[in-house]
């Protein structure tokens, strides 16, 4: 069924009027509601009351009502665990007379970790927070509510990931990079199958860790994770890179900061297998970025621009990079 724009907003003003107000006692006169510059894409509005309370609302088309709820079970289950995310005060499932779901959530006033200062101390209570997360394990691998994964190993499923960003690498620039490179990584990464399908335990991993996904609370004196539509049992690795690769920079100081106060929380023999594997995610995550990059540089190649060249440049980066790493290891 075709949902447009205009049925939405009016979604939004129904739910908002006739659901939200009843159940929190407010009324128009104290609340204002406000679109955020990526609210019209991503159907999301924050209402803030004159007492100082705040709410996010996201809306969410039929065919996402799984991740809706998908999304107020975890955020329930992390809860109820102990750990710092923004309390859902309500899901409703198909909500409007074409589906359209809605879940809200307290809104969390505080700055992300693109406006952060980032110092040891927030790299800290970085390790820490990821920490409290991985704490959470399953003797079983996949998303988080899915069944178990059968038939297939782990490291199995890592490969499989490998072989579909080389695939689509090679699908935008199949003249532009020796064949002998793709063989050499993917021949590098298969490597790493056996021993990652002899994993027995998995960590809860947030698997989407970038910097709009963290913010500071100072009212809370906390730091929180935001967004856990990715959320599934894995490899720690997978995380801890993407917090030192796309939050620390890879800078020694704020990493030494963070895996201290991460691996406090585990047993040494936690640490060792890290540094064992971790070749494996900073690979993987050069790989990811290389894909990434060369597919939006293949969508804006018909508007040729400054963009387009940027983008050629940063997959080069990762490709090096990734290479580098491949033959050091």
């Amino acid at each position: 069924m075709f949902v447009d724009i205009i049925h939405i907003e009016e979604a939004f003003k129904d739910y908002i009027l006739n659901r939200l107000f009843p159940r929190f006692h407010l009324t128009l006169r104290e609340c204002r509601v406000e679109v955020p510059l990526i609210g019209r894409k991503s159907c999301i509005r924050f209402l803030r009351t004159s007492s100082g309370d705040g709410y996010a609302i996201r809306a969410f088309l039929r065919s996402r009502l799984n991740e809706a709820k998908l999304l107020f079970s975890s955020q329930r289950f992390l809860e109820e665990k102990g750990l710092p995310v923004p309390h859902i005060v309500d899901l409703a499932e198909k909500y409007s007379s074409k589906g359209v779901s809605f879940l809200t959530e307290e809104y969390l006033p505080g700055e992300s970790w693109e406006t952060l200062e980032r110092s040891p101390e927030a790299a800290g209570k970085l390790g820490g927070l990821l920490a409290q997360l991985h704490l959470l394990e399953s003797d079983s691998w996949g998303a988080f509510g899915a069944k178990s994964a059968n038939g297939k190993g782990f490291g199995d499923s890592q490969f499989g990931l490998v072989k579909n960003r080389l695939y689509r690498i090679g699908k935008f620039l199949k003249n532009d990079i020796p064949s002998s490179e793709f063989s050499e990584i993917r021949n590098w990464f298969r490597g790493f199958t056996k021993p990652l399908n002899s994993f027995i335990t998995f960590q809860l991993i947030h698997n989407k860790i970038n910097r709009g996904n963290v913010i500071f609370s100072q009212d809370k004196n906390s730091m929180f994770l935001l967004d856990f539509s990715t959320l599934q049992y894995g490899y720690r690795g997978k995380d801890i890179v993407q917090a030192e690769r796309a939050l620390l920079k890879n800078d020694d100081q704020l990493v030494d900061e963070f895996q201290k106060e991460y691996f406090r929380h585990f047993p040494d023999e936690t640490k060792k297998m890290y540094d064992v594997f971790s070749p494996f995610y900073h690979a993987y995550y050069h790989l990811s970025k290389c894909a990434a990059n060369i597919r939006r540089n293949f969508m804006m190649r018909s508007n040729k621009n400054d963009e387009t060249d940027l983008l050629h440049r940063k997959f080069l980066s990762h490709w090096n990079a990734l290479l580098s790493l491949v033959r050091k290891s």
